[in-house]
């Protein structure tokens, strides 16, 4: 085989020579040349793909710490493998996971990154924008999760950087459009080479990037990408991801003045909409000292409850309850209302909020309680605007039981799927046909709007949303705290009175419980229905009402969650979770785990463990 003029050698013939290598300078440039070859060379790609990987995978399938006395050897094989696989790999998904392994697994570096631009350009060419957009994000979620400090970020930013150039230069620019508002932003003005990459460009959701609209000049070189003049290194872009389902929904807003410093200082009174920030989702950008004082400056992620006349007080207290302002908690709660003011609850109660509207616009979550009458009144004008307006920011809406009907006026529920308390939803679907109305669940999450049923189901979908912003072991926190049930899948169905009382719910629960102290042993329908003391086929159906899934499916789904639990709080291999979850295989897991989840164990450790 040769390269133009030049004869390639071939793998099958060199790669014994490698073990006649003792310094590891020499063995490192050998594999080197190794991941050359195969990039060159498709065709060899296959054989120095087996070699590397012998060298850089431990027996459970895991890339170890590079601390022992083979780390060298095994960085040196890990940057061939991935140079090898940016260039002439496989394009499929299972592929681009271990590509993002291999060039994230610590220590990471600038070259390894940027190698990832070249992959990038292929998936463009191959498959169009929005599968390279897609796993351009991965890229920037992956980056985020590993970094630390300051100089780390601007490492990174740096990389991902030249990573985004790369796909543009190549030909891809419909990719690079897409992102860069996003992604990119040069730094001050008197700092030529400092790189910003804060948090909030870590878009979650590839679905966001592609919808998007960016504004301003086409990507380009030089000043043409820039901001234009006279914008500031700390200036906000209201642009924020639908959803992340490793890293997280963050969004980037203005320092707050001292309106809201005096806003907190009132205290104990409840305002129409609460608002809460996620602690640690965004880094800033370099502020100046002064700024860099203010107390806001640490992130937290910020959520508003709007509270509309006939307010139900349950439905106000549940986000309150859960996003508390606690230290242990990354959130930041406020309460305001369409005005400034007195708000008259239901149930005899009334708020005095001290915020209006224009707490929208520094929420990263804005909930919508429920209230009396919806299928009667109209919410006002002006706070159907700012939905709509917070939404176009990209500010992520909850509502919570007949708060759906709020939600649904803005429009931004045609054409989903959209639940509310089971009392209302056919009054729901009547007065928005548009809307998909599941009345058999207890809430419904559609990325970037969720909705859910009784006030009761607002728990639960306030534990899905910590779930989903801060991991598995943070909402089994917050569950303890509330003595609420840790996990109530959306798909579950909401009580609806029968004529025919449900005589098994609570040999059920307990049927349950058994099942996830057992879950490392071999469960079958059998066995779930014995325990029960049912029949197999009774119990089956009986479960699937009162759950939503069949029992193999729960039992599956709960052996996920308790691994995603064990790659958060331990440093247990692949394999070792595999076992004690039941699950058998590495295998088994990473495919289960990538089928529900979306992601590898690998990659979803990387951004939770911490």
């Amino acid at each position: 085989m040769s390269v133009g003029t030049l004869p390639v050698p071939d793998l099958a013939q060199l790669l014994p020579r490698y073990g006649t290598f003792s310094d590891q300078k020499t063995r490192a440039a050998f594999l080197g040349l190794v991941g050359t070859i195969a990039a060159r060379e498709p065709a060899q790609y296959a054989t120095a793909h087996t070699f590397l990987s012998e060298l850089v995978f431990d027996a459970a399938g895991d890339i170890p710490r590079l601390d022992d006395a083979s780390a060298s050897t095994r960085n040196a094989a890990r940057k061939a493998l991935l140079h090898a696989a940016c260039e002439s790999g496989p394009l499929t998904p299972s592929a681009l996971t271990t590509a993002l392994d291999l060039a994230f697994a610590p220590p990471t570096d600038a070259g390894l990154i940027s190698g990832l631009g070249q992959l990038v350009r292929r998936l463009s060419t191959a498959h169009g924008a929005a599968p390279a957009a897609e796993l351009l994000i991965r890229v920037i979620g992956a980056a985020v999760a590993c970094q630390q400090g300051r100089a780390a970020e601007n490492h990174l930013a740096k990389a991902l950087r030249g990573a985004m150039d790369s796909v543009f230069d190549h030909g891809s620019p419909a990719v690079y459009r897409t992102l860069w508002e996003h992604l990119k932003e040069p730094g001050p003005e008197d700092d030529a080479d400092h790189v910003v990459f804060p948090k909030r460009y870590a878009l979650g959701l590839v679905s966001c990037a592609i919808r998007r609209v960016v504004r301003g000049n086409p990507p380009g070189s030089g000043s043409t990408c820039r901001p234009s003049e006279g914008a500031t290194a700390h200036q906000d872009v209201d642009r924020r991801p639908a959803q992340r389902p490793v890293a997280g929904t963050h969004r980037a807003r203005p320092e707050l003045g001292a309106g809201r410093r005096d806003a907190r200082a009132a205290g104990g009174r409840m305002s129409a909409v609460v608002v809460i920030e996620v602690n640690g989702c965004e880094r800033r950008p370099v502020r100046s000292r002064e700024s860099r004082r203010s107390p806001m400056s640490r992130k937290n992620h910020h959520v508003a409850v709007l509270v509309l006349e006939g307010a139900k007080p349950l439905d106000v207290g549940i986000p309150a309850q859960v996003f508390s302002n606690r230290p242990s908690m990354p959130y930041e709660v406020r309460v305001c209302g369409a005005a400034p003011g007195l708000v008259t609850g239901g149930d005899g109660l009334s708020y005095h909020v001290a915020e209006g509207l224009e707490a929208f616009e520094h929420a990263d979550t804005v909930f919508i309680p429920g209230y009396r009458e919806p299928a009667t009144t109209e919410p006002p004008a002006a706070v159907v605007s700012a939905l709509m307006a917070a939404h176009e920011r990209g500010t992520r809406l909850a509502a919570i039981s007949t708060g759906a009907f709020a939600l649904a006026a803005t429009g931004l529920l045609d054409g989903k799927r959209a639940t509310t308390h089971w009392h209302y939803t056919k009054a729901l679907a009547e007065r928005h046909p548009l809307v998909r109305v599941d009345e058999n669940v207890l809430f419904v999450d559609e990325g970037d709007v969720l909705t859910s049923a009784g006030a009761a189901s607002g728990i639960d979908l306030c534990l899905h949303l910590v779930r989903r912003d801060q991991g598995v072991g943070l909402s089994n926190h917050v569950a303890r705290r509330l003595v609420a049930a840790p996990y109530r899948s959306g798909g579950q169905a909401q009580y609806v009175p029968r004529s025919v009382p449900e005589p098994l719910g609570d040999l059920f629960a307990s049927t349950r419980e058994w099942a996830l102290a057992h879950l490392a042993e071999p469960l079958t329908l059998e066995a779930l229905a014995r325990n029960a003391r049912v029949s197999a086929r009774t119990f089956s159906r009986r479960f699937v009402e009162d759950t939503g899934y069949t029992p193999m499916q729960w039992v599956l789904r709960a052996r996920v969650d308790l691994a995603r639990e064990l790659l958060e709080r331990t440093d247990l291999g692949v394999e070792q979770i595999a076992d004690r979850v039941g699950l058998g295989t590495g295998a088994n897991l990473r495919l289960h785990f990538h089928r529900i989840l979306g992601t590898s164990p690998t990659e979803y450790r990387h951004t939770f463990s911490a």
